[in-house]
């Protein structure tokens, strides 16, 4: 936004203000201008603050490191306690320091979208739920299908649930920025609500920028998280790095993920292997 435009909305938002003085009718209509004013500004200032995003070098991304939380440390010192006390055959201290220097070093590559206005949500919401049923018929004609197939059904009501999900979760964030409508004063000390009067007294909130596990990403998680966590899209980045951190700590102290710890660690052991051997074949042929 230039100082022009900056300084031409001001004096509308200012000009637009109601005044002492003023009768309901014109403080309403002087509220009104205020408020789409200050509208278009936080809007023109959102498109303002995307473009260098979209000018930006499209190698750019938000990283999460698994390992720096305090939950996961702790997660750590259990696992560590219960291998040197109880079960120290079911994992080496050096596979286990191996493990934990892995994940303290990981770094999750995650792809952030740009917030969505209040109108693109509630689209968004109405697509989701058409799926949804979709989905929902789709996996009751599996089930009841004479020829009955176990994963196919399974498939189809992993994706029923997924959509199920996203929409609960995007009807909630419509919620939570939805425009709040004010009372209006009808004198004696009575207020009431008038939805028919637009635009609402207070505009639409910010909404949070959806987050997902870049899909390249996936294969080296695939023991460690779940799978609906690495392909599904999450509402803000802070539920994603939130889900993340739980189920990494699931990982470290689940009894039950013995096997996927040690396999794990067998991956992280390949892929040293493979990055000397590519260091190897890389000086030998810097020398030739």
């Amino acid at each position: 936004m230039t100082d022009e435009d900056f300084e031409q909305e001001f004096s509308t938002t200012a000009a637009g203000t109601p005044r002492p003085g003023m009768n309901d009718e014109d403080a309403e209509i002087k509220q009104k201008a205020a408020n789409q004013a200050m509208w278009n500004f936080s809007q023109e200032a959102k498109r303002t603050a995307a473009e260098p995003k979209r000018r930006g070098s499209i190698k750019s991304r938000t990283y999460y490191r698994m390992g720096t939380s305090k939950q996961v440390d702790l997660a750590f010192g259990a696992l560590q306690q219960k291998i040197q006390k109880t079960t120290p055959e079911l994992m080496s201290q050096t596979d286990f320091q191996l493990l934990k220097q892995a994940i303290g070093n990981f770094r999750i590559r995650l792809i952030v979208h740009d917030s969505k206005t209040f109108d693109e949500l509630k689209q968004m919401l109405e697509q989701t739920k058409n799926d949804e049923r979709a989905a929902e018929v789709e996996t009751q004609l599996a089930f009841g299908n004479k020829s009955f197939d176990e994963q196919t059904y399974l498939k189809a009501k992993d994706k029923f649930l997924e959509l199920r999900m996203w929409s609960t979760e995007l009807a909630k964030e419509i919620r939570r920025i939805e425009p709040k409508y004010k009372p209006f004063n009808m004198g004696g000390g009575l207020y009431r609500h008038d939805f028919s009067k637009l635009p609402a007294a207070d505009p639409p909130g910010v909404a949070s920028q959806h987050a997902q596990i870049a899909p390249a990403v996936g294969a080296h998680l695939r023991n460690i998280l779940k799978p609906g966590t690495i392909c599904r899209t999450f509402i803000s980045l802070s539920t994603l790095t939130d889900t993340v951190r739980r189920e990494v700590v699931e990982f470290l102290t689940d009894d039950c993920r013995h096997n996927d710890r040690l396999e794990v660690v067998k991956q992280i052991k390949e892929s040293c292997i493979a990055a000397a051997a590519a260091a190897t074949k890389k000086t030998q042929t810097r020398q030739q």
